[in-house]
């Protein structure tokens, strides 16, 4: 694994959760206006796993890419 590989999966892993906390504070904060509290928290939930897991897809996933384009 190149060491840029390495650093692009680090940074994946370390940031990722960020963004799912963002995710839920953001969503969280414009569907309390529009729906009950716990319905709010309930898909501000859904929306910061979601982004949780779509970084950490992207992230490995290119971090995968680009150690397979750099090794050949």
């Amino acid at each position: 694994m190149s060491n840029l590989s390495a650093l692009i999966i680090a940074v994946t892993i370390t940031f990722s959760p960020f963004a799912g906390i963002i995710a839920f504070l953001v969503t969280y904060d414009e569907y309390k206006h529009h729906f009950v509290k716990r319905d709010a928290r309930k898909q501000a939930l859904k929306m910061g796993l979601f982004s949780l897991f779509v970084f950490l897809a992207v992230g490995l996933i290119s971090g995968y890419v680009f150690n397979q384009y750099v090794n050949h």
